[in-house]
């Protein structure tokens, strides 16, 4: 949860972009063949409409994955694109948490607010 939150907000790409292969509509906007598609992916992850409290650290909202909407997290993109080395990022992710865990005592420091 704690590394999906951390991706949620700092995604590791933060724009995608595609090149439409056939016509098509996005959002009541043509879209022709040809023309460039840009998703903002770090926008789309703290987007209001999509996200209680966006630009917060909360990774209790991972906690059931299948509560989260599928068009509303990305941080590898999807479908047949997806980045090829997402997993092993994923689990090398876990492995650094999980190593400094057990290495370190955190604490707050004191009359330190932690801010964005």
């Amino acid at each position: 949860m704690i590394i999906d939150e951390a991706l949620r907000l700092y995604p590791p790409g933060a724009i995608v972009s595609r090149t439409a292969q056939n016509r098509d509509m996005l959002c009541g906007t043509p879209v022709h063949p040809g023309d460039t598609v840009m998703i903002p992916i770090y926008s789309l992850h703290r987007h209001r409409n999509l996200w209680e409290a966006p630009d917060s650290f909360v990774p209790e909202r991972f906690a059931d994955r299948k509560a989260v909407p599928r068009f509303s997290y990305f941080p590898f993109i999807d479908g047949p694109r997806i980045c090829i080395g997402a997993q092993f990022a994923l689990t090398e992710a876990v492995i650094i948490l999980s190593t400094l865990l057990s290495r370190f005592k955190f604490t707050q420091v004191p009359g330190a607010i932690p801010s964005l």
